[in-house]
């Protein structure tokens, strides 16, 4: 093989390269807009307690009722957080205590930055929806 068919073997290789690149992140952004679409409402009423501060779940629930007017169980609230912390959505630390401290730790939240955009993105869909209009012919 000459040289010349050497550097187009090289260029074809690299722009198959840059094609797989851009199908893998289409793959990415996809798989990131279901699992923002994916939030239920309860789920982004649990994001928005949390967008400005860390809170334990009790905190949290107060949140939503004092903030959002909306009442939520102790049952619906955990397994909820924890399908947000395993979506990457928010995450979560215990409470530093003394070893003989008898109250029991508490497990606080913090939403991460995929947990913001999903919030901002059912923002901007709920906008969307709010300014549509039907084609009139």
């Amino acid at each position: 093989m000459n040289q010349k068919n050497k550097r187009n073997g090289a260029a074809t290789s690299s722009n198959e390269q840059a094609a797989q690149t851009s199908v893998n992140q289409g793959r990415v952004q996809s798989k990131n807009q279901q699992r923002y679409q994916s939030i239920t409402q309860t789920q982004i009423l649990i994001l928005s307690a949390l967008l400005y501060h860390e809170r334990f779940g009790l905190e949290v629930l107060e949140a939503i009722d004092k903030g959002a007017g909306k009442r939520l169980s102790f049952s619906a609230l955990y397994p909820n957080l924890n399908k947000l912390e395993d979506q990457g959505l928010l995450t979560s630390r215990w409470e530093e205590t003394a070893n003989d401290d008898p109250k029991p730790r508490k497990k606080f939240y913090k939403i991460t930055t995929d947990g913001r955009t999903a919030l901002s993105r059912r923002a901007e869909q709920l906008e969307d929806a709010a300014k549509w209009q039907p084609a009139f012919s």
